[in-house]
């Protein structure tokens, strides 16, 4: 960051003007203050609106080779739904071992397969390389995080560079900064369905639009978020 303090606000709002055509970042911060509350249950109450947004809720867990198992555990509501839409929620690590957001990103992505831990630490050290040179996507997130560092998400720390540091931490999982992150570094969008976009109506299980972070220009990779673990959605 070698420019000069008086032309700094124009080079962030050229910049910033740019990269919001792509990912919308005050929605992430918009997001970032509602209550991601899971419900194991498709019903009305649980609909998903525009004006209360859901969050990708940070969690604490460990990272591990071992994959093991398991049964889906989504109700056959949702199961239903995705198999009349050519879906299938894949499952592949317990929700103890692994990084869920990476895993899942990572099974995707052929060059990443099988590589969780290596995408987490690669992905990180990518984004504080974009802000230490003010690139346009590191200066955008870099304001954001300010604007919206009060939230607990943050982990109370006082700068994207101060939290990316930190989510360098193996214990330590992320937030929907994350997935903005892995969407511009392996040019991918992304699309988050959690259990609070199904509603019942007329007796059918409707799932509302989820959230579509990145560029819908790019490869779609999309997810499944239920009690706070991810899992990929493939195509069958």
């Amino acid at each position: 960051m070698e420019e000069s303090t008086g032309n700094w606000s124009t080079i962030i709002l050229t910049k910033v003007r740019k990269f919001s055509q792509r990912i919308n970042v005050h929605d992430v911060a918009l997001k970032l203050n509602h209550d991601n509350a899971q419900s194991d249950k498709c019903n009305i109450s649980s609909t998903y609106s525009n004006t209360s947004r859901t969050i990708i809720s940070r969690k604490f867990t460990s990272f591990s080779p071992s994959i093991i198992p398991q049964k889906t555990t989504t109700s056959s509501q949702y199961d239903l739904w995705f198999l009349e839409h050519q879906m299938r929620i894949e499952s592949h690590l317990s929700k103890k071992n692994g990084n869920g957001l990476f895993e899942s990103v990572s099974c995707f992505i052929g060059d990443w397969k099988g590589k969780p831990f290596k995408l987490w630490l690669k992905s990180i050290t990518w984004a504080q390389k974009q802000v230490s040179q003010g690139t346009s996507w590191g200066m955008s997130m870099w304001m954001k995080f300010d604007e919206t560092k009060a939230n607990i998400d943050c982990y109370n720390k006082n700068s994207y560079m101060e939290y990316l540091e930190f989510m360098k931490t193996p214990s330590v999982y992320g937030t929907e900064y994350d997935i903005i992150m892995l969407c511009e570094f392996l040019k991918v969008s992304i699309k988050v369905f959690i259990p609070s976009l199904f509603s019942d109506k007329q007796g059918m299980c409707h799932c509302e639009e989820p959230v579509h972070f990145g560029d819908v220009t790019q490869t779609l990779i999309s997810l499944w978020l239920s009690n706070e673990h991810y899992e990929p959605i493939i195509k069958i």
